[in-house]
């Protein structure tokens, strides 16, 4: 083998080549279809397009990635089949390729065909994944708190998946956006449903402590397509 591994993909903790002795030929990542509601109108031409009606944006339908690999030279046919199919077929796995490393996809792999030749054998995988690539580290937004309100900015605007964000208070903590106001004790919860952070867009809190004083951190995981 050569001293740099080929790049190829991460299935759970197995690398094509390195684990399973697959040489990546070709990697199609299958884009997410947007799903377009379009209600046609009665009694008139056109339609009434409702796609972002609900007001969080686009939504998209789960994705097919697919993989043709050729088996390092060398390796047993019948040995590689069945190790590949053993380690992956059916198994639902986080999804990381070596060239796009600070993202990761989450879905269903199968094992899709074998062919073999005089002169290659091949093995397709596929995987029906969520729409989005995930950022492998959540975005965080901390702060000391005290009974006068600071402001928290929760910026999404990287990101194409709305969201509604996790916060840990290590106190009774009063959250705001201005017009609305919530109380939250001590532990980990959702922020309320007027603080989603909706795809490319971002929020602004206030917070305070109902008396001493605490922290608070704001944890969500941005994604793209």
């Amino acid at each position: 083998m050569p001293s740099t591994p080929p790049k190829g993909v991460t299935f759970g903790t197995l690398h094509s080549y390195t684990d399973l002795k697959l040489i990546m030929q070709k990697f199609d990542p299958g884009p997410a279809p947007a799903r377009i509601n379009m209600v046609p109108l009665r009694g008139a031409s056109g339609a009434v397009d409702l796609t972002e009606a609900l007001g969080i944006g686009v939504t998209y339908d789960t994705r097919t990635l697919k993989w043709t690999f050729a088996v390092i030279p060398g390796q047993s046919w019948p040995a590689t089949r069945a190790a590949v199919s053993n380690a992956i077929n059916g198994k639902s796995l986080q999804i990381k390729m070596d060239d796009d490393s600070s993202y990761y996809y989450t879905g269903r792999v199968t094992v899709e065909s074998y062919a073999s030749d005089n002169l290659l054998k091949q093995i397709v995988v596929a995987a029906v994944c969520d729409p989005f690539r995930y950022k492998n580290s959540a975005t965080h937004v901390t702060g000391n708190l005290t009974t006068t309100a600071s402001s928290f900015t929760l910026d999404n605007t990287g990101s194409a998946r709305g969201v509604l964000p996790n916060v840990i208070t290590s106190a009774s903590t009063v959250l705001s956006d201005g017009t609305n106001t919530a109380t939250y004790a001590a532990g980990t919860q959702r922020v309320p449903s007027w603080a989603y952070l909706a795809p490319f867009s971002s929020v602004t809190l206030t917070a305070k402590t109902s008396s001493g004083t605490g922290t608070v951190d704001f944890y969500w995981r941005e994604a793209t397509l």
